[in-house]
């Protein structure tokens, strides 16, 4: 939600709603929240809040998803309308655009989530797949693959994508802008979410989170709940749902904790647990237990 208003000095200024938190990332210790579309940040260190919005850094407005980016030491911002920002956490809050997607004439080019691997990211569309390389902040490639792929995530030298046909996957070392180039692996799990954790792939769909087996080509049943939210910081993933929180320290175990949790994401650093927490805002938790203590 965004107001925009002249004042008497002649100058546009821009009133955005932040009381709505939806997703919260971590970078260089950093904490970058998404609230109604909008962005601002807060430094555990000094408790200091910074807002980003069009008159100041961010370069649209009608933020969709964001998502971290540690190798480089970016946010990377998608907007609803396909716009992509890359925000440092250096270089006195840089920030790059990208506009090739929202100005392209692609067909079905509504953006349906984001994954990074390393520099690069998997941006994941109605017609395919768009790729980014971070660091150099360029479009490498487009794969028009006539797939809505709504997920996606790296395992080693493979591209996972969840798709409303099923699971594919393809070899970056492949030719991915040829479609024969990718296998389905299966048509009966058609994820929203992806992640890719200890070697293995996870998949959530409408009421089931799986894990690809050793082998990478089929996957099992890892958790049977309505997962809503999965995040990890490399040693750990974070997945829950407003009764469970599942915190995994290997692709097959995890630790549960049950209660009654408003969050809509959930992500891990050090001892602590940022959660977005709706109209809370953000709030730090640590374990108390078995229980989650507002720190």
């Amino acid at each position: 939600v965004v107001s925009i208003a002249s004042a008497d000095d002649g100058n546009w200024h821009i009133y955005a709603a932040y009381h709505n938190a939806t997703k919260v990332v971590e970078v260089k210790g950093m904490i970058y929240v998404l609230s109604d579309g909008n962005l601002y940040s807060y430094d555990p260190e000094d408790t200091s809040v910074t807002t980003y919005d069009k008159t100041n850094v961010l370069s649209d407005f009608d933020i969709f998803d964001i998502v971290s980016s540690p190798k480089t030491n970016e946010v990377v911002i998608v907007y609803k309308n396909g716009n992509i920002d890359l925000l440092s956490t250096e270089d006195d809050e840089d920030v790059i655009n990208l506009a090739q997607l929202k100005n392209s004439t692609l067909q079905n080019k509504q953006v349906n989530s984001l994954h990074v691997n390393g520099k690069m990211a998997y941006v994941c569309t109605g017609f395919g797949v768009m790729v980014m390389d971070v660091d150099e902040a360029i479009i490498t490639n487009t794969y028009s693959l006539n797939l809505n792929v709504q997920a996606s995530a790296v395992n080693g030298q493979y591209l996972y994508i969840g798709t409303t046909e099923g699971i594919w996957r393809g070899n970056l070392r492949s030719n991915l802008q040829d479609k024969s180039k990718w296998e389905q692996l299966t048509a009966n799990i058609k994820p929203t979410l992806m992640e890719s954790f200890d070697g293995h792939v996870w998949a959530k769909d409408a009421s089931n989170l799986y894990v690809s087996e050793e082998n990478g080509t089929s996957f099992t049943s890892s958790v049977k709940a309505n997962i809503q939210y999965i995040s990890t910081n490399g040693s750990e993933m974070v997945a829950g749902n407003a009764a469970n929180v599942y915190v995994y320290t290997a692709w097959n175990h995890y630790d549960r904790y049950q209660g009654t949790f408003s969050w809509s994401h959930l992500a891990k650093k050090g001892n602590t647990f940022w959660a977005s927490d709706g109209y809370k805002g953000l709030q730090a938790y640590q374990l108390s237990g078995d229980a989650f203590q507002v720190t």
